[in-house]
């Protein structure tokens, strides 16, 4: 997952793709726990899906996990998102 975050952060789209498809099924388990007045569903998925994309921008190569890092942001910016 490192060298695809590397790929990524280098601006290879594919690679942006790649991860964006393995974090899909956890956006959409997020997005649907939350309703928020004047947001559609799939307002929410596109939300998570630039949480992924903010998260692959600001990951420190070779600090921690990935992974657990995306989920985090993921989180956390739906929240942030229900706050404002």
């Amino acid at each position: 997952m490192e060298k695809l975050v590397e790929k990524a952060k280098n601006g290879d789209s594919e690679a942006t793709e790649l991860i964006i498809g393995k974090f899909k099924y956890h956006i959409f388990k997020e997005s649907s726990k939350y309703h928020i007045p004047g947001y559609t569903n799939e307002d929410l998925i596109q939300h998570g899906y630039l949480s992924v994309i903010r998260a692959i921008a600001l990951y420190k190569l070779g600090s921690n996990s990935f992974n657990g890092y995306c989920i985090n942001a993921i989180k956390m910016n739906f929240k942030a998102l229900l706050k404002g």
